[in-house]
């Protein structure tokens, strides 16, 4: 049997430090001539810790899109069970990754542990596999102004509104996608500005800080520069009958239906905070403004003129499956 390199770890993100990993994983396996995997968990381990910090980074669908998209052969996801959460790390090392996976090589990051109460770090690993007689390699921490890239500081920066911060450290731009639900009709009937109202595509994702983002919308595999509002819409909403969250993009120069679709936005820069205007007509002036300003930042983009010096991908984002 030819055997597997595998990379172990949630990656939720697949940030820089993550993609620092499957790139060793990648060249372990050329040289070893084994199948690059990844083996990820579902649901996440720490289901508490990740919610008060905003929630995840990406569905379980995009981790194997950005994962596949590098290079990776297989991503399989185990379900992170009372049994697989009670396991010893020597346990879950035999039977899970040599057993299982038939793994004859293993990369993780710095940070990984592994079987019971996290027992088993990288220093363990390191010590089965060298009795197991298999390869293993810990990745080093990939440092972004002198700080390791992690999840944790991604979601941070992000429930702060810091977009553009988060994607130096994702790599690209923050990325929300979900199906466009009908809406209250305000923005065209009254604003003369349609939006699409978001439905994310799982209840777990995180939504970045309220506010006005500029960005690029991804409808049908083209793209369109959009504004992005998080909140509650102030200006048009009726207190008793709209206190809860919206998230609305007017996509600009779009022109159709998009309802039922899916519409997914890269976060590229934060615009504004969200106001309460005297009235739908100063409302208007200012989505005129955000609208022009959305359009310099997608040509800027475009041209790898933004300030993190970074291109936000332009591929078709629907995720492999």
């Amino acid at each position: 049997m030819r055997g597997a390199a595998v990379a172990v770890g949630v990656f939720d993100g697949v940030h820089l430090g993550h993609q620092k990993i499957i790139s060793i994983l990648l060249e372990v396996a050329r040289t070893l001539d084994l199948a690059p995997v990844v083996l990820t968990f579902r649901p996440h381990p720490r289901p508490a810790a990740v919610a008060r910090e905003g929630g995840l980074l990406l569905s379980e669908e995009e981790r194997a899109y950005y994962l596949r998209k590098m290079g990776v052969d297989w991503v399989v996801y185990l379900h992170f069970s009372e049994s697989i959460r009670d396991m010893s790390p020597e346990s879950f090392f035999d039977t899970v990754l040599l057993r299982e996976l038939v793994a004859k090589a293993l990369v993780v990051g710095p940070t990984h542990h592994f079987g019971r109460d996290g027992r088993g770090g990288p220093e363990l690993l390191l010590e089965l596999a060298h009795v197991a007689g298999i390869h293993a390699q810990v990745a080093e921490h990939v440092l972004v102004d002198g700080r390791p890239v992690s999840s944790r500081r991604i979601r941070d920066l992000l429930v702060h509104g810091h977009v553009e911060t988060a994607f130096s450290l994702l790599g690209r731009p923050f990325r929300l996608s979900g199906v466009v639900v009908p809406g209250r009709g305000a923005g065209g009937h009254l604003v003369g500005y349609p939006t699409a109202n978001v439905d994310p595509s799982s209840p777990w994702r995180l939504i970045p800080a309220n506010g006005v983002y500029g960005g690029v919308a991804h409808i049908e595999g083209k793209t369109f520069p959009a504004a992005l509002n998080i909140g509650f819409a102030p200006t048009v909403s009726v207190p008793q009958h709209d206190a809860h969250l919206r998230i609305e993009a007017h996509v600009v120069d779009w022109t159709g239906d998009l309802y039922g679709k899916t519409l997914s936005i890269d976060f590229l820069a934060r615009l504004r905070d969200e106001m309460k205007f005297s009235d739908v007509g100063e409302l208007r002036r200012q989505i005129e403004r955000d609208a022009g300003r959305v359009r310099d930042l997608v040509e800027k983009a475009d041209t790898g003129q933004l300030e993190n010096g970074s291109t936000p991908g332009r591929s078709d984002p629907s995720p492999v499956r």
